[in-house]
């Protein structure tokens, strides 16, 4: 296993583990020395072509020479550079491994971690992925603590490059789920499939029951899912929702007449 700080350097944020060694200059070929006499060339125009061509050496030699004591400035800070990212690096592994690796140069050492990080990678998808594909409801402390794991599951195999499709997450996760669940399966694969809108999914309905002689009624709405099953707490959540007398409407609407508000939508029920 690797120290946890390998994480933190992956992917490298030093510069000198991609660096390459400053290419030395090359020194400029010399011309044939022009000579001071015209009479000794041929023509007029060999001798000025010759004093141009040293003319154009002279120009090179003086970028060579200061290319040349650039490099030698450039190849020590990246030395430097270089030793430090070893140290860095030496420093993120186990002392039993330093007296191995101490002569080994920072970008070699850099490709021998990473390529051990990286097996550590593939052992550790092959673990997540197999975890994913046998996690049940049974296996945790209940249907939230399975929605939780498959998630977080789900998340840490995206961060590993394997990321599900949402469609493929939420089949799992029904198929994971205990037969009480059998309803909401059956109506959100249908959804998933396009074979029924989400209107159909989920229906409101009105009286759950009537109350007790002489009190008015009590109304509640509950989210069903179809709306042929109604097992408590499996199908249906009680949530409660008054009825308005037709007293409260008008006092209402004599309230936004007066305030001259706006009315968008109103629903009768």
């Amino acid at each position: 296993m690797l120290p946890s700080a390998l994480v933190i350097l992956q992917p490298s944020p030093l510069t000198s583990t991609t660096l390459r060694a400053p290419r030395p200059p090359f020194a400029p070929t010399v011309p044939a020395s022009p000579t001071t006499s015209a009479s000794s060339c041929s023509s007029r125009a060999e001798h000025d072509a010759a004093t141009a061509a040293y003319n154009t050496y002279q120009a090179e030699l003086a970028e060579y020479v200061r290319r040349e004591r650039a490099y030698i400035t450039d190849l020590t800070a990246w030395r430097v550079a270089d030793r430090r990212a070893l140290t860095v690096l030496l420093a993120t592994i186990p002392p039993t491994l330093k007296r191995e690796l101490a002569p080994t140069s920072s970008s070699h050492l850099w490709r021998l971690l990473t390529d051990l990080y990286d097996r550590q990678d593939v052992a550790t998808l092959y673990s997540l992925i197999k975890e994913f594909q046998s996690l049940t409801m049974d296996s945790t402390t209940g249907a939230a603590a399975f929605t939780r794991r498959v998630l977080d599951l789900a998340w840490r195999l995206a961060a590993l490059g394997v990321p599900y499709p949402d469609p493929m997450l939420c089949c799992h996760l029904l198929e994971g789920l205990t037969p009480a669940f059998d309803t909401h399966k059956i109506a959100y694969m249908q959804l998933i499939d396009k074979r029924i809108t989400p209107a159909e999914v989920a229906q409101e309905v009105g009286v759950l029951g009537e109350a007790n002689p002489g009190e008015p009624s009590v109304y509640k709405a509950r989210y069903v899912a179809k709306g042929f099953t109604q097992c408590y707490a499996v199908d249906f959540f009680d949530t409660f929702s008054p009825t308005a007398k037709p007293a409260t409407i008008r006092a209402v609407l004599d309230l936004a007449a007066r305030l001259n508000m706006e009315i968008h939508s109103m629903d009768e029920v």
